[in-house]
């Protein structure tokens, strides 16, 4: 397996522990697994940083289960990585496009 291989597939189990509602109802989970510097793009397009998103998965039905697919890696830079995917909720009809920027430490 190449450096890029692996660094798909530990970004992509990274992804999926964010998928476990173990980890989703667990602020102590949540903060091991997530950058305070952490950000995200809604579907409604409003931005949320860290606490937000912690705070509203904290309070999110655990019922909804998500499959990830279609998993991609863009190398940015030497320390930069660009990841796209299909997030699909279950009890949901649709479909979202995620994308997300890593940076090594």
């Amino acid at each position: 397996m190449t450096d890029l291989e692996d660094l798909l597939n530990d970004l992509r189990n990274l992804e999926l522990k964010l998928f476990d509602p173990a980890v989703r109802s667990s602020k102590d989970a949540l903060e091991k697994l997530l950058s305070p510097e952490f950000q995200e793009i809604g579907l409604s397009g409003r931005l949320y940083d860290f606490a937000e998103i912690v705070d509203a998965l904290l309070v999110e039905e655990l019922s909804t289960s998500r499959t990830l697919r279609d998993f991609h890696l863009t190398m940015l830079g030497e320390t930069i990585a660009l990841v796209t995917y299909s997030a699909t909720r279950k009890n949901a009809d649709n479909s979202e496009t995620r994308s997300q920027l890593d940076m090594a430490q």
